[in-house]
């Protein structure tokens, strides 16, 4: 039971750690792209590739963020059908 309780939490500071960093890359890419628009804007245009860099940057935060709660819900599920279950571990 200590063992369970010591995997959940590891579990859960990952889960929070992968929200964390997407959050960061969702907020750098945002950032980094109303820059370039701005600049853009400041200097007469704007190239037609100058928000790729900051699009994926955001888009990869979006997915770790995606990922994460998937994962948590996933793990989350399994932890409730284990307790409620009351026979140990289901076979999946």
């Amino acid at each position: 039971m200590a063992t369970r309780r010591l995997w959940s939490g590891v579990v859960l500071v990952v889960l929070i750690a992968f929200v964390g960093v997407g959050v960061a890359l969702l907020v750098t890419g945002g950032v980094l792209g109303l820059g370039t628009a701005v600049v853009g804007y400041g200097a007469g245009g704007l190239e037609r590739r100058a928000l790729e860099a900051p699009g994926v940057v955001a888009a990869l935060g979006a997915e770790l963020i995606a990922m994460a709660l998937l994962v948590g819900w996933r793990v989350g599920a399994r932890i409730t059908i284990e307790e409620d279950d009351g026979h140990g571990p289901v076979a999946g």
